[in-house]
């Protein structure tokens, strides 16, 4: 958390690449802010301001666990970041009204 808006997926892999190998790293981005000419769907290259945090995958655990001690008082662009383990989202309990299907999702409900 903490990026500024012009952070890219690059900046986040150059940021972590001393930890350890990297699977994939990727900024969350506005698709609001969306130019003209962007590429629907593509990794942030500029076109979309990012919504100030990002995501990166580690080949390794132990490197995913040693990020966010390493990386613990990093800047970047300026800007103090907090880096933590990422956690799974709480799924919103259903509406009485609502009983979802057999596996207990409601329809057209999706994790984002």
């Amino acid at each position: 958390r903490g990026l500024g808006k012009t952070a890219t997926d690059d900046d986040l892999k150059d940021l972590f690449s001393d930890v350890g190998p990297i699977r994939r790293a990727f900024v969350v981005t506005d698709k609001e802010t969306s130019t003209p000419g962007s590429e629907s769907g593509a990794s942030n290259s500029g076109n979309r301001s990012c919504r100030g945090y990002g995501f990166v995958q580690f080949a390794l655990k132990e490197d995913a666990d040693k990020a966010s001690q390493i990386k613990k008082n990093v800047t970047l662009h300026g800007k103090k970041l907090i880096v933590e383990p990422a956690r799974r989202r709480q799924r919103k309990p259903l509406d009485s009204e609502d009983h979802g299907d057999e596996d207990g999702e409601a329809e057209g409900e999706a994790d984002k």
